[in-house]
């Protein structure tokens, strides 16, 4: 997860698009650099696309990113109880802590998030997707993962997908993770 907030080049404003970090001075979403660099779009192209963003801004962003990956190669996760304890084995290189285990079953989403947050937790994996509607996370240092099923044979099969949803999450984000169901062969394989 990179931390925005000690990059000198973006800023943040939750009145303005959305909350997303941008390029400071504009309203250019720092995910679409990354969005436009996948699809194979140099910088160059990048600031003439997106006019108001430098080309030194663009590379402070990019540095950033990568210092921080290597800093933070390991999230510390946490499960909410709904979330199958299993996966923890699938996500190699993370730090899984659950609810139950820290003693928090009983606690309240907003407790629990707060909880989370004061131990260091950066992304609480939950399939309660109701959260979103429920808690603000624009000031939140965290970022909720949350699995579109309970179904642990589901699970288990797309585990790669909730495992880059982890690997990509960034604070205050919410990431649904659309969980396919299993084919019907698949299914009589588990027997």
């Amino acid at each position: 997860m990179i931390d925005w907030s000690t990059c000198a080049v973006v800023e943040r404003d939750r009145e303005r698009v959305s909350g997303a970090w941008v390029f400071r001075g504009t309203r250019v979403p720092v995910a679409a650099l990354f969005e436009n660099l996948e699809d194979e779009v140099s910088v160059g192209e990048f600031v003439e696309l997106f006019p108001g963003v430098t080309v030194e801004q663009a590379r402070a962003v990019l540095e950033h990113a990568a210092r921080s990956a290597l800093a933070a190669a390991q999230v510390r996760v946490l499960f909410d109880q709904g979330t199958p304890a299993p996966l923890r084995k699938l996500l190699p290189g993370h730090e899984v802590a659950t609810a139950y285990e820290r003693g928090w079953s009983t606690l309240k989403n907003g407790e629990l998030l707060a909880a989370a947050e004061r131990e260091g937790c950066e992304v609480p994996v939950t399939t309660d997707s109701n959260l979103k509607y429920q808690q603000n996370l624009a000031s939140r240092t965290i970022a909720l993962v949350v699995p579109s099923t309970t179904s642990w044979p589901r699970i288990e099969a797309a585990a790669e997908l909730v495992g880059a949803a982890v690997a990509d999450a960034s604070p205050a984000t919410y990431a649904e993770v659309c969980i396919p169901a299993i084919a019907e062969g698949k299914r009589q394989d588990r027997g």
